[in-house]
């Protein structure tokens, strides 16, 4: 778990082998759905998943357990905020920039979803801490491909199983 949720933070981008938006999920699509093509049920899913990888790349040098305690489940929160301060607060790095989400399907089951795709980190760099832009030194972000289970709580998705593998491009 250590290196999907490490990888997640550093990155991501899906390949070919991904389903088709087509797939996105056994819900009927509506003729109001987003310009994804994503039903309002899945776009809150992807919504709360880009508010995650978000707050993780975009909160510059705050400390990311209070950033992402209400995004995420307990057991991910207990696990990713000790290995995020060792990995990169301890170190004196923090990210800068931005990723983008591109899902390719999402499922909904009851109060369980997940997200696959590629998220985009061609924009996104780790920098010493305290910088604002990508410098000289600024160590690019992987693209990686994502698999995010969410659960519903308290009628909020909220991340309950972030998964990474790198990929060579989105």
């Amino acid at each position: 778990m250590t290196t999907a949720l490490t990888l997640l933070l550093l990155g991501g981008c899906g390949g070919s082998d991904e389903p088709s938006a087509a797939s996105r999920s056994a819900e009927p699509t509506s003729a109001a759905a987003d310009p994804d093509g994503l039903t309002p049920e899945q776009r809150e899913v992807v919504d709360a998943v880009e508010a995650y990888t978000d707050a993780v790349v975009g909160r510059g040098a705050q400390p990311l357990g209070p950033v992402i305690k209400d995004l995420v489940t307990k057991e991910v929160y207990d696990f990713i905020v000790p290995a995020e301060t060792k990995a990169l607060e301890g170190a004196g790095l923090q990210y800068v920039g931005q990723v983008t989400l591109k899902p390719s399907s999402v499922t909904i089951t009851g109060d369980k979803a997940l997200v696959k795709g590629c998220q985009d980190s061609s924009e996104a760099f780790m920098v010493t801490k305290g910088r604002t832009a990508p410098d000289a030194d600024a160590k690019p972000l992987p693209s990686t491909r994502i698999s995010f289970g969410l659960v519903r709580r308290d009628g909020r998705w909220i991340v309950s199983d972030p998964e990474a593998a790198h990929a060579k491009a989105c």
